[in-house]
């Protein structure tokens, strides 16, 4: 059995590189909001997360009526939460062109039709 001053030192460790991990980049943050990579980033990563976490999520043998039932639920239930807030991505692109600051940027994220 470990004694404990190697649990405290494991804690103390991990408590480190969890406060390391999230603090870090808020001391940057001032920095990284003038960068146009990062802005482009976070433009286009939340639809990327998202189409990854879907794939990796979704089971196997989807076409199951057992399964496909549960999941068509959740994506109604999810659909009508952005309806109903009228929270949609293409809002949340035009406030994100209003508030850039990059020209290039800017054309990126504009809409085909406008």
């Amino acid at each position: 059995m470990p004694d404990n001053l190697y649990l405290f030192s494991a804690i103390a460790a991990s408590t480190a590189v969890t406060f390391g991990l999230r603090a870090l980049p808020l001391a940057f943050i001032a920095k990284l909001r003038s960068h146009g990579f990062i802005n482009y980033l976070a433009l286009r990563m939340p639809l990327g997360i998202m189409v990854v976490l879907v794939a990796a999520t979704l089971p196997a043998g989807i076409m199951d009526p057992a399964v496909a039932w549960p999941v068509a639920a959740a994506l109604a239930a999810t659909m009508g939460l952005h309806l109903l807030r009228r929270r949609t991505g293409a809002q949340r692109a035009r406030r994100y062109r209003r508030a850039c600051r990059d020209p290039f940027l800017a054309a990126i994220a504009a809409p085909a039709n406008p």
